[in-house]
């Protein structure tokens, strides 16, 4: 009887983990299905940065490091990004990388963090000029001019992003989800990019808080290649209120050499 107690009293015990791991594993469900993220390899982070010239740290006469930095926005993404692998993908290796430049690491899948304008890798995916844009081009996304093009829907030139000391109070941003066959191999590549940095961090906080329950409401289904129009109201340089203005559906993105 005492052996049966114990039984009990210890299944009782587990309970509540049991319960706990079943509701982490519904909370990871939905983004799983959605970013598809497969590669054993795990993921790869680029993140946009802009060069500051030379470190004045060093011997006087000696050679200085280069700086390279990331823009605020962008690394707020980052941050987003992270999170929430480590919250999907607990068991998933991610590495960070510093840099706009086409990346040939084909092991592994790919997250992007900035536009087309200043991320050359970006641009290969996203028309980011307006002037080399033609009128089949699904996508174009140049912030220089303010302009917007999601399938058959046009914002701008000249958008207002009603900046204050600098900061924008209104945002536009892009968020991709598609595939990449690379050396034959495939890659899942994700990309999020603002008209500014701000934007690039309404995009990344878009994936990793709105992103299920969006795809989900437009019954998009699993790993959807898809480019979703964001409008967002900042507050203080954070994203307060993220609106989806447009999406369409994108081809699975063919060779690259």
């Amino acid at each position: 009887m005492l052996e049966w107690i114990g039984l009990a009293l210890g299944v009782a015990g587990l309970t509540p983990s049991v319960v706990i791991a079943v509701d982490q594993m519904r909370a990871r469900l939905p983004l799983r299905r959605i970013l598809q993220l497969r590669s054993k390899q795990g993921v790869e982070i680029l993140v946009t940065t802009s060069g500051s010239g030379v470190s004045d740290v060093g011997p006087p006469e000696g050679p200085r490091a280069k700086r390279d930095l990331v823009p605020s926005g962008d690394l707020a993404g980052v941050v987003e990004i992270c999170s929430m692998l480590a919250r999907v993908y607990p068991r998933k290796a991610f590495v960070i990388t510093p840099s706009s430049r086409t990346q040939e690491d084909r092991r592994r899948d790919q997250i992007l963090i900035g536009g087309p304008v200043h991320n050359r890798y970006s641009a290969r995916i996203v028309c980011g000029r307006m002037s080399e844009a033609t009128p089949e081009t699904p996508i174009v996304f140049d912030a220089d001019n303010r302009y917007v093009k999601v399938g058959d829907r046009q914002l701008g030139p000249g958008l207002d992003l009603k900046f204050d000391d600098d900061i924008p109070r209104t945002e536009y941003s892009i968020v991709i989800l598609t595939g990449i066959r690379r050396y034959g191999t495939s890659q899942r590549v994700v990309i999020t990019g603002g008209m500014t940095t701000y934007g690039t961090h309404a995009a990344s906080h878009f994936i990793a808080h709105e992103l299920a329950r969006f795809v989900a409401s437009r019954r998009l289904g699993s790993a959807p290649n898809v480019c979703i129009l964001l409008k967002a109201a900042l507050v203080n340089g954070q994203p307060y209120d993220i609106d989806v203005l447009h999406h369409i559906p994108i081809a699975h993105l063919g060779t690259w050499s």
